[in-house]
Formats: structure tokens, sequence, C-alpha cells
């Protein structure tokens, strides 16, 4: 599905967008370039094992591009099993207007971002607003090695999270969300068994452009297993007993939590106060 610039609106109500290829071009599901409309998935909307294979980068689901429009998933809309061969296995979101808003029983699941590097295997924020108010985001996957973001990557601007799950995704970094050159802000919702392979089982903040904040509710999970075995609860550092940050990690002064940041718990990387940091 291809809408071009004009400013036309694309809603999807229902039915399925799938199995489909592009060779050279971002968004192998929907490719929405548009500088004021808006694309909407709500009731049972499903975009589902599209790819951008060869010359297509960005965005295995949904490319969306728009300097004033918004991209919003609500109902049961699902974005899942697509890959992409670099940013956003899902979604790869570059707006300059209002921005994305996720709610009800909106998912975005089991999607890859498969090259060296990659980031975002659910959600890549290239620009613009993300907020996510309900739904889930589970069981996508970045590159393990180098890669950020296995739910949500934020490259530029703001993710705001307030209700939700994001849960049992996998990067190199960053297993839930991976503030590398944003801000990521969480007041609501839940980060759980997700897994990575160096640093910030749930939450992984790059001390350069990244900023988190964390206040008045939410729970990220920690690993209190001895083996520190990923499972559906627990955000895990593989093979790392602490240190590097199984529920947070931020890179500025290696400041890592490994403990559970339960709904009373606030942090900040503005403030690297002992508490609630572990180092």
């Amino acid at each position: 599905m291809y809408v071009g610039n004009g400013g036309g609106d694309f809603t999807m109500s229902g039915g399925t967008i799938s199995g489909n290829d592009t060779l050279t071009g971002d968004g192998g599901g929907v490719y929405f370039s548009s500088s004021s409309g808006d694309f909407t998935m709500n009731g049972s909307a499903a975009i589902s094992g599209n790819h951008t294979t060869s010359g297509g980068i960005n965005g295995g689901g949904v490319y969306f591009s728009s300097s004033s429009g918004d991209f919003t998933m609500n109902g049961n809309a699902a974005i899942s099993g697509n890959t992409a061969t670099y940013s956003g296995g899902g979604v790869y979101f570059s707006s300059s207007g209002l921005g994305s808003f996720m709610s009800g029983s909106a998912a975005i699941s089991g999607n890859h971002a498969t090259g060296f590097g990659s980031s975002g295997g659910g959600v890549n924020i290239a620009s613009g607003s993300f907020t996510m108010s309900g739904g889930t985001i589970s069981g996508n996957d970045a590159d393990p090695g180098i890669g950020y973001g296995g739910g949500v990557n934020i490259d530029g601007d703001s993710f705001a999270m307030s209700g939700g799950t994001i849960s049992g995704n996998a990067a190199g970094n960053g297993g839930g969300v991976s503030a590398y050159g944003g801000a990521f802000t969480m007041s609501g919702g839940t980060i759980s068994g997700n897994t990575v392979g160096s640093y910030g089982g749930g939450v992984f903040v790059s001390g350069g452009s990244g900023s988190f904040n964390k206040s008045g509710g939410g729970i990220i999970y920690g690993d209190t297993d001895a083996a520190h075995t990923p499972n559906s609860t627990e955000n895990t550092v593989t093979g790392a007993s602490s240190g590097n940050g199984h529920a947070v990690f931020y890179t500025n002064g290696n400041h890592y939590r490994d403990n559970t940041l339960t709904a009373l718990d606030d942090i900040t990387t503005s403030s690297l106060i002992s508490l609630p940091w572990d180092d």
C-alpha cells in the first residue's frame, strides 16, 4: 500500500495487508508519506508478514513519514511478523506532526529488524512523539550483537509510556526500550521479560543524547534469578550477574539498576543520586 504526498488519509478498520516485499525502498506493507494526512488502524485491522528486501531498509510493516499527520493504533489492530533489513521491523516512524498513538488492545508483535546494527525490532522512532497508553509491544527483536531496542528504539524526539506492556523482546542493548537519541518518559505500564546480550535488559539509555525519566507509576522488572535465565517476568542481561543493568542501564558513568523498579520507585538520568541506582 502506497500513500504519497498530497495530504491523503488512510483508515483501516479491518482487513489484512500481508505477504508483501519491497525490492527497493521502505515500507514492506504500507509506505505512508503524506504532508498532512493521518493513518489510522482500528477494529481488527492487521499488517503482517511483510518484508523490506534487497534495497529496502526501514519499516517492515509500516513506514510512516508526515510533517503534520498522525499514526494511530487502537482497538484490536495488529502489526505482526514483519521484517526490516535495518530499522523498524514493525513500524518506522518519522513525523514532525502531533505524533503516534497506541491504545486499547493494539499489538505490535513478532517483528524483526535483522541487519547488522539494526534498531527497533518493534518500533523505531526517527523523529516525532510516540505515545503508548495501552496495548502490547512483544516478541520483537533487533540485532542481538550491537542492535538497539528490541521493542522500541528512540533515535530522535520522544516516547511516552503511560500504560500497556512491553515484554519478551530482544536486542544487543535495550531489550524493551532503547533511548539512543531521544527522551523516554514512563508514568505507567509494565516492562518485563526482555533480554539483551550487553546492557539494559529493560531500558538502555545513551548518555550522548538519550534521557529517561520514570515517575508516577509503572514497573520495570529486574533480575533476581541467580542463574540469570530469561523468563516471562524478569528483564535479563544474558550471562551478567550484576552491573549491566538488568532493569536499566545508563552509559553516562555506567550507572545501572539491576533490581526491580516498582510503581513507587522514581528514577531519572538527570539526577544520578545513589538511590534508586544500584551503583
